[in-house]
């Protein structure tokens, strides 16, 4: 009886087992599936670093256990490799070395939040401003990738981009200016921002036609010797998963053909289902852009998405990826949710190779800042 009893809890598990496996299988489909194609696949991306480790310790239960099959749960496991080697960095960690090396060319990429507390009368010792400058000034980077980048042209406020340029002495710039608006006396710019040590020869911006608000995916040309060099950066959709409507928000004009979606639609998993749609359509813009390159490239980007979406995928096809190349373990570049939202990164054509990698805990914005050292390979 008791042999009877042991064999049917072992039964219901083992089919336990294979119905989390086949979950996880789903969620190993993530880089080929759009959400236009199906919603719910943006659900499995997100949470495919938590069935990874669910599927290991299954997996090291059948052989234990159910050894006869435990090869056909290996198979399941790696058919992940994809996702897995994505989102897991596999470096020994090493300490970040200020020095640059001889030729190589330092990048930060980092949403730096609209720079919060930009008001003049709040720049005191402790301003989170005053750390993300420090930072941009301590790194050193030859050239800069700014997301959430804004410019308010008042007495009132501190201009960000002169603030910027003067770090370390950023002589050339552009800023996308996506949106501009007016509220009484002071002017608000907003967009993405790339300051380069090198000379800029040529600029300019795509707007992303399929995105309730204008934003684009700007770019510059540098001159690094005789060398070209093309560095794109953006920033994709918001998911406004925090927003709540207020009279603020109903006043302010960017969102005016997004209110009644968010209006209607409070929650968290219908913002995220909507976004990571409009994700994926900007992404097929970027990859084109970014394969019309007629010269070697660095893109740099706030994605918002996780590295086991469509949307990463289809971006970082025949690209390396600085994280993969030289990262550890998992990572997180977004502060708050979850410690597996990588969703800011520097991506690069084949012809550069990643020296290091540093992603440090700098609580100035809401984001992480990371930094690449790259080699141009000729």
């Amino acid at each position: 009886m008791l042999s009877n009893l042991k064999k049917s809890i072992g039964t219901v598990f083992f089919v336990l087992g294979c119905v989390y496996s086949l979950l996880y299988l789903v969620g190993c489909l993530t880089p080929y599936i759009t959400p236009s194609s199906w919603s719910y696949i943006t659900f499995f991306a997100l949470g495919f670093p938590f069935l990874l480790l669910g599927m290991l310790l299954w997996l090291i239960v059948t052989i234990i256990f159910y050894r006869k099959r435990s090869w056909i749960f290996l198979l399941v496991f790696l058919a992940g490799f994809k996702n897995i080697q994505s989102t897991i960095g596999f470096h020994f960690s090493t300490n970040f070395v200020q020095q640059k090396q001889p030729n190589s060319i330092r990048v930060l990429n980092w949403n730096v939040q609209d720079f919060i507390d930009s008001q003049i009368y709040t720049d005191t010792p402790g301003n989170k401003r005053r750390d993300i400058m420090a930072f941009i000034q301590k790194m050193d980077a030859d050239i800069v990738c700014l997301q959430d980048f804004t410019e308010r042209i008042s007495p009132s406020f501190r201009s960000c981009v002169v603030d910027v340029s003067n770090t370390c002495n950023y002589k050339n710039h552009f800023f996308s200016k996506d949106m501009i608006t007016i509220y009484g006396p002071i002017t608000t710019q907003y967009g993405t921002a790339i300051f380069s040590k090198y000379p800029i020869i040529d600029s300019g911006r795509t707007a992303y036609k399929n995105s309730p608000r204008s934003e684009s995916l700007a770019f510059v040309d540098v001159l690094k010797g005789q060398d070209t060099i093309r560095v794109f950066t953006t920033h994709l959709q918001s998911m406004f998963i925090k927003l709540e409507i207020t009279n603020e928000v109903l006043a302010d004009s960017s969102l005016n053909e997004e209110l009644d979606f968010l209006k209607n639609n409070p929650k968290a998993y219908q913002r995220i289902k909507r976004y990571d749609w409009v994700h994926a359509q900007q992404a097929i813009l970027i990859k084109d852009q970014l394969n019309q390159s007629p010269y070697p490239f660095i893109f740099c980007a706030d994605l918002n998405s996780v590295p086991t979406s469509y949307t990463y995928h289809h971006i970082k096809k025949n690209l390396q990826d600085a994280f993969v190349s030289k990262g550890v373990a998992l990572s997180n570049t977004y502060d708050g949710y979850s410690p597996t939202l990588r969703i800011d990164v520097i991506l690069m054509s084949p012809h550069f190779k990643t020296e290091q990698y540093y992603s440090p805990r700098i609580y100035a914005s809401d984001h992480f800042p990371v930094v690449a050292d790259l080699q141009l390979v000729h």
